[in-house]
């Protein structure tokens, strides 16, 4: 029998066993299946929900693979359907938490409805037992499961008000008011809440606070949505200033209350933000035990879930947000350890857990995390640095694991104190011990600009900053002694080592047989979780005796002792060594190679950087499974087809091996050749119909090109080939929104002694098209009048044109028009006549059009943007379009067409969106703040302008600097203001401020409303 569950992460167990669902592709399918059980889902949907929206062309029969793996993983369940309607999945309801939920609340409110008040009050409390969490918390990082998991949180908050105000009724207000008070803190708009915390306020003899609550609800409500609070609440709050014997009585389901005799039966609908964007969601789970983070915040439950991939994004509606990893195998014991390392949480801003390599720090530092969402309301965030290897990347990593605009011209440690001074967040720092002065320097700077930051941090060894509470992660329990009768079922090492030795060999069982051999080996790894990984995976050819013998005989050799007294690690590099033992010849020699990747790599990144004649391309495929297969490698499915990650350890243990070897040198050589070769792929076929893929590829080689780049630094005869490499990333730094890190490294080799030569003048022509994008004006003309004297020596027409556009793109920034019209028309005519190819051509008459548009000569500006439009459609690419695009909406609004300007807008609006261009974003949600004031719709107007401040607030400068700019926004403003006055216009800007891009993009489209309008209709 089958229990699944969505009332939390996704869970599925068979017999009382778990089963792991490892593939991200397979868990979204089985939640989309299960959140509409029984009911047929669109095989349109179906694909949105796998392919977040974007299915490739190959997706119907990808689809049709996972549904299959999915049947064989449920050993062929017939109920799993296919028919005209689509796919469906029934399931008893006695299987799914949802099904169960449902119908304890169904059955609440029908027991309500017949006077069994107390009966009712028990069945609305099992009901919110079930839940575990945030609804789908691991998978809903696309669309349609984030838009489930959202019903399914406002399923869960109202099923709480229920059993709140029966509570109410029968007296029990002393039960309820602490989680009803929190609640309200949580959940501001919604009035029923406030009601009832309220009512119990009031009952418990907190007269004071009860009506502090309403004043807050006044202020708040006045502030954010320009109303006032409902009849409901005013009647509650006039009853509460007419009475103080603390004998109020509920008389309307949404909170209102009067004195008994002298009720009004008056209700209204809530302003609990259900209709607006982003409108958060939370419920209760009365009943169970509650989580470590209970006795600091009583929320029971948040929508602040969500993961994507192999990394989880976490929505936390209009004032958070978040990334943990999704967790894709069971977390077994710990318990202890979880709720003190929550505690020092609780208590300190700075905690760091140390411990060996392979003990499980990681893994508890995000159990710890996904456990303390609801104490954080603007979001927590995971940040992993083990493939990092240049120091001052560290606060660039911490901004881009934030997902912060990366453009500024600040310090990302000054984007990070910006960003984080008002927020209430959790930051996890996993794997400092490599660059733990840097972490450290970060760390201590965040803590004392933004006070409501706290710091969850991994490392062998503390930071040691003041403040800091170090815990020391232990090994797991293990039997001692070996094998006293009964104690193995105690121990977590135990139950770690059996659930994935059935993992690896399903026919594995704990018997009596078997009972002590595997205490002994639990014990003689002393509890390491690794170490039991690793030894669990051989189960699949040996015995726990053979294991045992084979352990025993491989320690022998290093000189321990005693096996029970073996250091913690000693017994993890002897593990280690045993495992690597246990490899074949060629096993071991592609496991030291594989140590020079960083990140998730692809089989043919091996081939091209590990093969050899001692390792043949053939025996590749093979020998990678094979170290899967030992645990030393992961698998992990995404867009781009099957890749691999190498766990840390893993990775430092097989550099040791190569570094015995003498191979390093050659090895990350044959690694930066690999990774420039990609590099110079994506700059040829950048101005291409491929350019949403080739966006997605190169982030997911973001960490082996860092490293690439790493090894260029460190090396002086390298320098020249990394001044190539960082050069020719122009395209991804810009397109990509990846324009700090794009600075830094930039302005790192350009300030190196070099040689005048090709890869300089590229490299000083990129750096000018990224600060552009940061709005440094000054730093474009400085490097784009470096870059124009080179040329004009080496005679580059081509980099002479791009050094003109830039010349004249800054000079229209600064407001110098005139002089701004001479250049680019002279970076065109250079760049038209060297027939070097569309990209140049295109990039050069965005300038054009720019200045044309900016002098007001707006027929000129469509001539020069059809230009470049038949160009881009020519090629087939996206993002020099959305350019013209965006220029061309501006123009359309200056002659008065608005229908034209919001086609155009929306155009370039959904390809900034796709490839994180938050310059090109912000520029769009402008220009149709514009065109909905010239249309009338000031309230709409105000919400862009305040989205659109949210992402330019990031920036230096906004507007890039543009006077004209500059001037457009402020006429925006003021016509707004100047129709629905001061106060509406700040409720709805501030309204705009507090959304997020997802939002803002479905608010562009028209898709939900905005703060201040009504709500659309079916």
């Amino acid at each position: 029998m089958f229990e699944f569950g969505v009332l939390g992460p996704l869970s599925v167990h068979r017999g009382g066993r778990p089963v792991v669902l490892s593939a991200p592709m397979l868990r979204r399918l089985l939640a989309v299946l299960l959140v509409r059980a029984g009911r047929p889902v669109q095989l349109s949907d179906l694909l949105d929900a796998l392919w977040d929206g974007h299915p490739p062309p190959s997706a119907r029969k990808t689809a049709q693979v996972y549904v299959h793996r999915l049947r064989r993983e449920l050993q062929g369940a017939q109920s799993l359907r296919h028919g005209p309607l689509g796919y469906s999945l029934t399931v008893d309801p006695t299987e799914l938490d949802l099904l169960r939920f449902v119908d304890l609340a169904d059955r609440g409110r029908l027991a309500r409805r017949g006077g069994l008040l107390e009966e009712a009050g028990e069945l609305f409390r099992l009901s919110l037992s079930l839940w575990r969490g945030t609804a789908l918390a691991d998978v809903r990082d696309v669309g349609l499961l984030a838009t489930e998991a959202t019903r399914l949180e406002q399923q869960r908050l109202q099923v709480y008000e229920e059993y709140a105000e029966v509570a109410l009724e029968l007296g029990g207000h002393a039960d309820v008011v602490t989680e009803l008070e929190e609640l309200t803190r949580a959940q501001p708009f919604r009035e029923r809440l406030r009601g009832q915390a309220m009512l119990a306020l009031y009952r418990s003899g907190r007269r004071a606070d009860a009506l502090s609550l309403y004043r807050d609800a006044r202020r708040l409500f006045a502030e954010e949505l320009g109303i006032e609070p409902g009849a409901p609440l005013q009647h509650l709050h006039a009853a509460m200033l007419r009475t103080h014997g603390g004998t109020l009585d509920v008389v309307t389901t949404s909170g209102a209350a009067e004195q008994a005799g002298d009720a009004s039966p008056e209700s209204s609908g809530s302003a609990d933000g259900a209709g607006m964007p982003g409108g958060k969601s939370a419920a209760g789970t009365p009943g169970r035990p509650a989580s470590p983070f209970a006795e600091s915040s009583a929320t029971p439950g948040n929508a602040r879930g969500l993961a994507t991939g192999t990394a989880s994004r976490v929505d936390t509606g209009r004032h958070g947000a978040g990334r943990l990893p999704v967790e894709v195998t069971s977390f077994i014991g710990r318990q202890s350890e979880l709720k003190a390392v929550a505690r020092l949480v609780r208590s300190s801003r700075l905690v760091t857990l140390t411990g060996v390599g392979g003990v499980g720090k990681s893994r508890v530092a995000l159990r710890v995390a996904h456990d303390a969402q609801s104490a954080f309301p603007d979001g927590v965030w995971f940040v992993e640095l083990s493939a990092l290897q240049d120091p001052g990347m560290v606060a660039h990593s911490v901004v881009r694991a934030l997902d912060l605009d990366d453009r500024t011209v600040k310090t990302p440690a000054e984007v990070l104190e910006e960003f984080l001074l008002p927020r209430r967040a959790l930051l996890v720092l996993d794997t400092c011990e490599h660059l733990v002065d840097a972490c450290a320097v970060l760390v201590e700077t965040l803590l004392k600009s933004a006070p409501g930051i706290r710091v969850l941090a991994t490392s062998r060894e503390s930071l040691n900053i003041a403040g800091e509470e170090v815990f020391v992660l232990a090994p797991m329990t293990v039997p001692r002694p070996l094998h006293p009768p009964g104690s193995t079922l105690e121990s977590d090492a135990i139950a770690l080592f059996v659930e994935r030795a059935q993992a690896a060999n399903q026919e594995f069982t704990l018997t009596p047989v078997n009972r002590d051999a595997v205490g002994r080996l639990c014990a003689m790894l002393d509890g390491i979780p690794l170490a039991l990984e690793l030894a669990a995976v051989r189960l699949r050819s040996m015995s726990v005796e053979q294991i045992l013998e084979r352990l025993d005989y491989s320690f022998t050799p290093l000189g321990f002792g005693r096996r029970t007294a073996l250091p913690r690690h000693q017994t993890m590099r002897a593990t280690m060594d045993w495992s690597h033992h246990l490899c074949s010849a060629g096993e071991r020699l592609l496991w030291a190679r594989l140590s020079v990747f960083s990140g998730s790599f692809h089989l043919d990144a091996v081939e091209s950087v590990c093969c050899d004649r001692e390792l043949p391309r053939a025996a590749a495929a093979d020998l990678l499974s094979g170290l899967v297969e030992k645990s030393v490698l992961q698998w992990e499915e995404g867009i781009s087809g099957t890749r691999m990650r190498i766990l840390d350890t893993m990775r430092q243990y097989g550099a040791e091996q190569l570094s015995r070897r003498g191979e390093p040198e050659r090895l990350r050589m044959r690694h930066r050749d690999h990774y420039l070769g990609s590099v110079i792929r994506f700059e040829e076929g950048w101005f291409g119909p491929n350019q949403l893929s080739w966006c997605r590829l190169m982030r997911l080689e973001h960490d082996n090109i860092r490293s690439a780049i790493d090894f260029c630094l460190s090396r002086p005869e390298e320098h020249l080939a990394g001044l190539d490499l960082v050069g020719r990333l122009w395209w991804y730094w810009t397109s990509c929104g990846l324009y700090a890190e794009g600075r830094h490294y930039l302005d790192r080799f350009l300030s190196l002694d070099q040689e005048p030569g090709p890869e300089r003048i590229r490299a000083l022509w990129a750096c000018g098209h990224v600060a552009m994008g940061q709005g440094d004006a000054d730093a474009v003309h400085r490097v784009a009048m470096m870059c124009r004297t080179l040329a004009a020596e080496s005679g580059d027409r081509v980099a002479l044109g791009f050094s003109q556009h830039l010349l004249g793109t800054a000079a229209a920034l600064r407001g110098e028009l005139e002089e701004a019209a001479v250049l680019t028309a002279g970076a065109v005519r250079q760049v038209r006549g060297t027939g070097s190819g569309a990209n140049a051509l295109a990039m050069c008459l965005i300038g054009r059009g720019f200045v044309h548009l900016l002098r007001g000569e707006l027929e000129a500006a469509i001539g020069v943007l059809q230009e470049q439009r038949s160009l881009s459609d020519e090629c087939g690419e996206v993002w020099t379009r959305a350019w013209g695009d965006s220029l061309r909406s501006s123009v359309d609004l200056a002659r008065g067409d608005i229908g034209s300007a919001v086609t155009h807008a929306r155009a370039a609006l959904t390809v900034r969106y796709q490839l994180s261009d938050s310059l090109g974003f912000a520029m769009c949600v402008e220009t149709l703040a514009q065109a909905a004031l010239a249309g009338g719709a000031a309230r709409r107007a105000a919400c862009l302008l305040g989205a659109a401040q949210r992402i330019w607030r990031m920036s230096s400068p906004p507007q890039l600097g543009s006077p004209e700019l500059r001037a457009a926004r402020a006429l925006c403003e003021q016509g707004a203001r100047a129709l629905i006055g001061d106060a509406a216009y700040e409720s709805a800007y501030s309204g705009g401020e507090e959304l997020s891009l997802d939002e803002v993009l479905a608010y562009a489209y028209d898709a939900v409303p905005g703060p201040d309008d009504p709500p659309l209709q079916p």
